[in-house]
């Protein structure tokens, strides 16, 4: 049984999950099939895990090759060269957590240091249930010709039970060694601007996309 959040104020599912139907308010629509067909991926890949496993998975090791992360959500160093129009910011009313708020369309450069091909990962903010406070924003990469542009959709479809503001990895490209520039342009105007919190080199191995879902649900008995 496929479960999404459904809230008891008709007024906030209108609000929240209009957008899912078309205009006859029965037939869902090209968004709403998107978030239907997402939980459904990520309900039969959850099957028959015990938590035991779900952290397994989740535990922090090598993937093959080696790898190289960088991050910046929990003390601001962000060590990426950029241009106008991003900057670190604090995310929390703590000032605890932070990202890289693209304001306006912005650039990044990465490097990879290996000696091979690899797996470029972005980490990002997203929110749920949609929809959410981030916009959708394309990645380019302009000095890459045989680099295809990719859209991020900021939005967060496991079924917690409740609202949740959590990061999201997600494969974007494979790149050469060397530096590889990224720019990145808001599809969309949102409560909130495009928010990165870390970039991954991985192996080729590594999975094509990693939500907080995972380490969340095992180590709340899920």
């Amino acid at each position: 049984v496929l479960r999404l959040y459904h809230p008891n104020d008709p007024r906030e599912a209108l609000s929240r999950y209009g957008y899912w139907f078309n205009d006859d308010w029965h037939h869902l629509s090209a968004k709403g099939h998107a978030a239907v067909a997402h939980a459904i991926v990520k309900t039969l890949e959850g099957l028959h895990l015990d938590a035991d496993e779900k952290i397994r998975r989740a535990t922090l090791g090598n993937w093959g090759d080696g790898d190289s992360c960088i991050s910046w959500y929990q003390n601001g160093n962000c060590p990426l060269s950029r241009s106008e129009g991003v900057e670190v910011k604090s995310i929390d009313a703590g000032k605890t957590k932070f990202a890289l708020e693209f304001s306006s369309p912005a650039t990044i450069i990465v490097t990879n240091t290996f000696d091979g091909v690899r797996a470029l990962q972005l980490t990002y903010m997203t929110t749920g249930p949609a929809p959410t406070i981030y916009p959708v924003t394309r990645v380019i990469f302009p000095q890459s010709e045989n680099i295809q542009p990719i859209e991020i959709d900021p939005t967060c479809y496991e079924d917690y039970g409740k609202p949740v503001h959590v990061t999201r990895t997600t494969r974007v490209a494979e790149i050469p060694p060397g530096e590889t520039v990224l720019h990145f342009q808001p599809l969309e105007t949102k409560e909130r601007p495009f928010r990165l919190t870390g970039v991954s080199i991985t192996s080729l191995e590594a999975p094509e996309e990693i939500s907080a879902s995972a380490m969340f649900v095992a180590l709340n008995g899920g």
